[in-house]
């Protein structure tokens, strides 16, 4: 059976008692509310809606077979058109047991003839076996031949390669005979030349013999000269052991007198060594000195300008600088802290109005320059791959006519306001004087607004009575007269103006909701 067919008389039996389920509820409630339709009595209404229901249901449960069923589906459907085909194969199939019958009567009769022809087959087959024989006995004697000619052409190609070989060597021998002859003709030349100058050498022999004879006789002369100069040669090594001596006298002495010279230039060098260091500590005090006596007099009568720790200046650098774009950033803010220390009443003595001076480090107690100090800012910003910020304060109190001394400190500078993105709100009643209205809006600007900026990431200007940066007073006034015109509770909200990175100043524009 088809699992589909199996499939769907399952569903039909499950159906039949969703059916009876869904009937019963639905007549019930039918009956209960006592329903009339199209004029009909309560009863016969829930009688109506049980059969609908069961109408519906059973529809559906038959939509669902026919889904899931391809053999229901086809009985349905093509029905009438499977049950005519089917009378026409048995139509049919009853002709093929006709045929079938006939052809078994036409098989006897082949039987009987063939019964004939196999007694005619046999009498072929053994004429054909002696054929066959025959044909076997000529196929030997075509294979004997066959390696008759097969030997014979072995020998043919083998004569052939040997005449072939011949021929190379033919050729080879009659180019070497050529070659041969070329030689000969030039060796019988080069002869013709050895011959011409065989008689030229001669010529020059019998000239040089002559001059062996006179060089005979100067030998002999100097032979004599020879003599007389080992005598020379004697005295003279003589007189170079005496020098080698005198040498090795010299060379002690020599060795003697480096040795004290470089004890003394060891000792020369540490005494320079020690005047530099001196005339070092020298300036340094010099320079200190004037600047403790300057400070002692003025921190008297002067009011100061910069506190310890006190923000001068603060420069924002690009991400991705290059050494030198590094040292003119560097350079910029070394100059707008001299403006800004000018601007507050410093002046140029020992050191410009602000400047970077010489650290002492606390581990290793070395002096540290501030062309050291300088070269480590420039590292720390050079390819950097984010925005930074340069921050210059005073490491010491600065008073009123003295140089400002700077610590200048590197970090980052993240973008933490995009433009209108909002900073911080406060609810303000507008219903109460200015005063009152005023305190709230500063108490809002000098709590909520700086302890949200700070948690934000936002660097504030170190001792300073402004963190963050100033509402212009004008924005106050309108704000405040706002509020007052609205007299009633409204909330405030502080935007950003702009994008803001961290060592911005916080701009800020407000908005009544």
């Amino acid at each position: 059976m088809d699992p589909n067919s199996v499939v769907f008389l399952i569903l039909l039996i499950a159906m039949s008692g969703v059916i009876a389920y869904f009937a019963d509820i639905v007549g019930k409630k039918l009956g209960k509310k006592r329903l009339s339709i199209f004029k009909l009595r309560p009863r016969h209404t829930a009688t109506l809606g049980t059969v609908l229901v069961g109408i519906v249901i059973s529809t559906f449960t038959i939509a669902a077979a026919l889904m899931i069923s391809s053999p229901m589906r086809q009985a349905l459907l093509q029905g009438l058109e499977i049950r005519s085909r089917l009378d026409q194969d048995q139509k049919d199939l009853k002709r093929l047991q006709g045929e079938m019958e006939g052809s078994s009567h036409r098989s006897k009769e082949l039987t009987k003839s063939n019964g004939i022809l196999t007694k005619s087959i046999t009498e072929k087959t053994s004429e054909l076996s002696k054929r066959q024989d025959e044909l076997n006995a000529a196929q030997n004697k075509l294979a004997a031949l066959n390696e008759k000619i097969d030997t014979l052409q072995g020998r043919i190609a083998t004569l052939q390669s040997d005449v072939s070989q011949k021929r190379l060597a033919l050729e080879t021998s009659g180019n070497n005979l050529k070659s041969a002859r070329a030689d000969l003709h030039r060796i019988q030349a080069e002869l013709k030349n050895n011959l011409t100058n065989l008689k030229s050498v001669q010529k020059e022999i019998r000239g040089i013999e002559d001059k062996n004879a006179d060089l005979y006789t100067k030998n002999d002369e100097l032979i004599a000269k020879q003599k007389s100069l080992n005598a020379d040669l004697d005295q003279i090594k003589l007189d170079v052991a005496g020098l080698e001596k005198a040498k090795e006298t010299a060379l002690s002495s020599l060795a003697k007198s480096q040795d004290q010279l470089k004890e003394v230039s060891s000792q020369l060098n540490s005494a320079q060594a020690r005047l530099a260091e001196t005339q070092s500590q020298l300036h340094d005090a010099e320079i200190n000195f004037e600047r403790y006596k300057f400070i002692a007099g003025v921190s008297r009568n002067q009011p100061m300008i910069f506190k310890v720790g006190e923000e001068v200046i603060r420069l924002p650098v690009p991400a991705h600088l290059s050494v030198n774009g590094a040292r003119g950033a560097m350079t910029t803010l070394l100059r707008r802290a001299v403006t800004e220390a000018h601007r507050r009443g410093a002046q140029r003595h020992a050191y410009p109005e602000a400047a970077i001076v010489d650290h002492t480090d606390p581990q290793t107690n070395q002096t540290i320059s501030p062309q050291m100090i300088e070269n480590s800012i420039v590292n720390q910003i050079t390819n950097s791959p984010i925005q930074k910020v340069l921050i210059a304060v005073s490491s010491l109190n600065a008073f009123f006519g003295e140089s400002v001394s700077l610590e200048v400190s590197v970090m980052p500078d993240p973008l933490v306001y995009i433009s209108g993105q909002e900073v911080a709100e406060t609810v303000i009643d507008g219903s109460r004087d200015d005063v009152s209205i005023f305190d709230g809006i500063r108490k809002f600007l000098q709590e909520t607004v700086k302890g949200r900026a700070q948690r934000d990431g936002m660097i504030p200007v170190a001792n300073s009575d402004v963190s963050f940066g100033q509402v212009p007073q004008a924005d106050l006034l309108q704000v405040i007269s706002q509020l007052h015109n609205a007299n009633r509770t409204i909330r405030l909200e502080a935007h950003a103006v702009g994008d803001i990175y961290a060592a911005d100043s916080l701009k800020l524009e407000f908005r009544l909701r």
